[in-house]
């Protein structure tokens, strides 16, 4: 990938480049060419569109002005992790306030009016948390976990600060079926409150979660 930050309009069938999110690789071997390039994109109240780029700073783009920028504000991960951690996942509360998962599995609060992040730790002992959403309960539910690791479903009570570590997604249904997940690529809250989690395997599954 390019590392372009682009639009398209559905109405003229027409794309516009609006700059990029990152222009260098990643530090690291000669061999290595990738770039930091945010894995997933969120549009606040006001449309503005946040995701991550190099040195796993956050950006903003305005689409009124049409402008891409760089905030002073990074992806929280360890000190000296920043060149190799990016955005894997958004979700907005009711409130407008933007929650984002990290590829080093940090969850992290960011206020898109004041611009200011709060880093609320590891949920989970692994890397990456590849999907959230926002409860009707008020929690956010996220699974974590690494391409070769079994993922891992948690909860976060903001009105508390407390997580809960949920368990393996795993469906028994024997002796018809026994399904594992391991990679999730995807997860949304669906119109009646259900969870659903859609792996991203040769062979994928779709999950179904009851929130409380």
């Amino acid at each position: 990938p390019s590392g372009y930050f682009f639009s398209y309009d559905i109405a003229q069938a027409k794309f516009s480049v609006h700059g990029r999110i990152a222009e260098h690789r990643i530090p690291g071997e000669k061999f290595e060419t990738d770039l930091l390039l945010g894995r997933a994109l969120i549009v606040d109240r006001n449309g503005f569109v946040f995701t991550s780029g190099e040195g796993g700073a956050l950006k903003r783009f305005d689409p009124t002005a049409k402008r891409l920028e760089t905030l002073a504000l990074t992806v929280p991960t360890a000190p000296g992790r920043e060149p190799y951690n990016r955005v894997d996942a958004w979700t907005m509360d009711a409130a407008g306030i933007l929650y984002g998962g990290s590829s080093d599995g940090y969850l992290f609060r960011l206020d898109p009016e004041n611009l200011r992040v709060e880093n609320l730790g590891k949920p989970l002992n692994q890397y990456r948390i590849r999907g959230l959403v926002c409860a009707r309960n008020g929690k956010l539910y996220g699974v974590g976990g690494d391409d070769d690791e079994m993922a891992r479903l948690f909860s976060y009570d903001p009105a508390r600060g407390a997580y809960e570590v949920l368990g393996f997604i795993d469906v028994n249904r024997r002796p018809y079926y026994s399904w594992h997940a391991y990679n999730i690529g995807a997860m949304v809250l669906g119109g009646d409150g259900t969870v659903y989690l859609g792996e991203s395997e040769r062979k994928s599954r779709l999950y179904l979660y009851y929130p409380e």
